[in-house]
């Protein structure tokens, strides 16, 4: 009696993804089956396309096919990405993609009693005062980019709080990311411009 003997290798059930990014970033969390990606502050979230490489035979959105580096989809909330294995198994990855906080950090105009010039490239700020101008208590009037400023750990509040001009002061700005940028203010006492003169007397006289 012969017997006729066929071996069948089974289909490959390989379906992950093995490399997840958008405009450069993501991490694969293969353990918990999530993909998270930080894209730049002011990225459209509407039409990212991803760049991926999965061991799958198809990866699916929403039943449709994509293709990496070329398919743009939405990902102002989180997405799954189906991955199909040559054996029809499948394995979901969530992918959830973050704005990253505003780096922006500047102060970008500071006036004290009409009198400000900001030095961006040095990082500094020139004011001068009218001749007898009290340094000690002076209120500045700014415009920032950033989350805050401080000085000496004081937070200022742009036309309220007053400051001992004294010696330059060091302004803080902390952007929505947290990075800081310094701005050293120097505020300098116009020399007395007075040239008048109001009085003159000869031997007692004179008008």
């Amino acid at each position: 009696q012969d017997y006729v003997v066929t071996v069948t290798v089974a289909a490959n059930p390989a379906k992950a993804i093995t490399a997840f990014t958008i405009l450069g970033n993501g991490t694969v969390n293969e353990s918990g089956k999530t993909i998270a990606v930080t894209v730049p502050f002011g990225t459209d979230l509407t039409a990212l396309a991803a760049n991926f490489s999965a061991t799958g035979m198809s990866v699916k959105v929403a039943g449709v096919t994509q293709t990496s580096g070329t398919t743009a989809n939405n990902f102002s909330s989180p997405l799954t990405y189906t991955v199909t294995a040559a054996d029809a198994s499948t394995q979901d990855y969530v992918v959830t993609v973050t704005v990253a906080a505003n780096p922006a950090k500047a102060i970008t105009a500071f006036t004290i009693l009409g009198n400000g010039t900001v030095n961006e490239s040095g990082k500094t700020i020139a004011v001068t005062v009218p001749f007898g101008t009290d340094l000690t208590a002076l209120v500045a009037s700014f415009t920032t980019t950033g989350a805050s400023v401080k000085v000496g750990g004081v937070t200022q509040t742009s036309g309220t709080t007053a400051n001992n001009f004294s010696s330059p002061l060091t302004y803080t700005v902390t952007a929505a990311d947290a990075s800081t940028q310094d701005y050293v203010v120097s505020v300098s006492v116009a020399s007395n411009t007075s040239k008048a003169l109001t009085a003159f007397t000869i031997l007692g006289n004179g008008t």
